[in-house]
């Protein structure tokens, strides 16, 4: 089977996954302010720096069933070459977005975390950064065959500053809306858990995307004319 196949449906593993625990989760009706930040997310262009793509197919359906009114799922491949990343970008009620976490769903789905769970602080610039960017590497069998990806994925309550706690319900409770992001690749079969112990993470495909990614996404929220984060409900 394609490698490319095998990551689309890695992808369509996650948007399960995620409907799974959707269904479970927090009624919800939409508000102005939601629809105006789940809006946001279709204006993330396909193209920007060194990256261009494609779109991947999600079924609506699913996506309103997890929560999510607003969503991306994309490939996108790097002009200069490197690997290519696989993203899924939502937008809905805090509730059904905080639920799902890759490391509880993904085993459920055949994907087996092959290290622990990590958090990455993702740079800016030179003085900031975007916040706490979860990671860790899943293996498991997709479509009959085998896969090895490393997963990247973070909330933020207003396209800026991104987090990803240990209990994302009880942490992001009073929020009315999230972004959740999923960056995922193919690991080389060179590349074992031990990897990133000789080295660093700033030099991670999936990293260098996601620095340029989450400008795109900032870009997009701004355009809504909302603040660097809103106030929780009290």
């Amino acid at each position: 089977m394609p490698r490319k196949l095998l990551l689309i449906l890695a992808a369509v593993v996650i948007a399960g996954s995620t409907y799974a625990h959707g269904k479970w989760t927090l009624r919800w009706t939409g508000t102005g302010e939601l629809e105006a930040a789940a809006s946001s997310v279709n204006r993330i262009p396909k193209e920007f720096g060194d990256w261009t793509s494609e779109d991947l197919r999600a079924s609506q359906r699913t996506m309103e069933q997890a929560g999510a009114i607003g969503y991306i799922s994309r490939r996108y491949d790097n002009r200069t070459g490197g690997p290519s990343v696989t993203v899924m970008l939502l937008c809905g009620r805090t509730g059904p977005l905080a639920a799902h976490l890759p490391t509880i769903c993904l085993p459920a789905s055949g994907m087996q975390l092959a290290t622990t769970q990590k958090l990455y602080t993702l740079p800016r610039d030179e003085s900031r950064n975007w916040g706490q960017i979860a990671w860790g590497d899943f293996r498991g069998t997709v479509g009959g065959e085998p896969l090895r990806t490393r997963l990247f994925w973070a909330w933020s309550a207003d396209g800026v500053k991104w987090e990803s706690p240990t209990y994302p319900r009880m942490a992001l409770a009073g929020y009315p809306h999230l972004y959740k992001v999923f960056v995922q690749r193919e690991m080389e079969p060179s590349e074992s858990k031990d990897t990133m112990k000789r080295g660093s993470l700033d030099e991670e495909p999936c990293v260098l995307f996601l620095r340029e990614f989450l400008a795109e996404v900032k870009k997009a929220a701004r355009d809504e004319g909302r603040g660097e984060r809103p106030s929780p409900k009290s």
